[in-house]
């Protein structure tokens, strides 16, 4: 398979199902449902990885079979889209250990309340 414009957006999970549910999906890929999952931890987790990284693992380490460029771009690119949807997940991880801790005396310090009489 050769540089492929990978749409990102438009691309319905119907379609994506359908071909990880096929003949042509290596008999081991993920389902959808597997493939939100994994996508979120790939998503959140502390290192960036490269989509060369975990696409195989998506495909239970065979190579798909595509009818042709268009279903590639269709399924890579439904694959990429979910990754998007899972990316806001990533700000999770951006605040330091030090800013949470602060977060954490801020949240449970308890309010001062006026004495009676006072």
């Amino acid at each position: 398979m050769g540089a492929l414009e990978v749409p990102v957006v438009g691309v319905g999970a119907e379609a994506l199902e359908a071909y990880l549910s096929s003949d042509r999906s290596p008999p081991d890929s993920m389902g959808l449902s597997d493939l939100d999952g994994f996508l979120t931890a790939v998503a959140i987790g502390p290192e960036l990885v490269m989509p060369s990284e975990w696409l195989p693992i998506v495909w239970g380490g065979e190579e798909p079979v595509f009818a042709d460029d268009g279903e590639a771009q269709a399924v890579i690119g439904g694959i990429m889209s979910r990754l998007g949807a899972a990316a806001p997940l990533e700000a999770t991880r951006a605040a330091p250990l030090s800013d949470l801790r602060a977060l954490r005396r801020r949240a449970w310090r308890v309010p001062a309340r006026p004495r009676p009489g006072g």
